[in-house]
């Protein structure tokens, strides 16, 4: 049987190869050639391939294979319309409920995020998303923690292609 951390590592490599765009979008995603390609069992890709498409990363048309989502003016413009709304309400909770140390943490990744932006030397994804992820979490609120992280994972495919 496979891990929870098998998983964990087919999700994380099929969002890293999608964003370094080996899979443009509406390129379909095939389990048996994920799992040679990335040297794992087909349990963690299939397991890690429906949790993208829960998460709105990734679309499964008529319940077959998964496919990078196409990507539209239309789409973008109403995508980043909602996080707007939903994200100024996160960041509004959050800093009602952050502490000191909450806050320096923030600042510390922001600062990082700066830095890895002028020389190249970090993973600006990464930092990205665990400033959005903390703040929506920070908010206090799992229902817009819940929602906040789908509609960052379609976005990121916008921000990539």
């Amino acid at each position: 049987m496979e891990t929870k951390s098998a998983e964990d590592k087919a999700y994380k490599a099929i969002i890293r190869q999608i964003l370094d765009q080996k899979y443009p979008p509406g390129s379909s995603l095939v389990e048996v050639q994920l799992a040679e390609d990335l040297g794992m069992s087909r349990t963690p890709i299939r397991n890690a391939l429906r949790r993208l498409t829960t998460d709105g990363f990734l679309e499964n048309p008529f319940n077959r294979s998964c496919r990078v989502p196409n990507l539209s003016r239309k789409d973008l413009e109403k995508l980043f319309d909602l996080r707007l709304l939903l994200e100024t309400k996160a960041a509004s909770d959050a800093a009602l409920n952050a502490s000191a140390e909450k806050r320096e943490e923030f600042e510390n990744l922001i600062a990082e995020e700066r830095e890895g932006y002028y020389t190249g030397d970090k993973d600006l994804y990464e930092i990205n998303q665990s400033i959005h992820f903390g703040i929506a979490a920070l908010s206090g609120n799992i229902y817009l923690e819940g929602v906040v992280k789908p509609l960052f994972w379609r976005s990121e495919l916008y921000v990539f292609f």
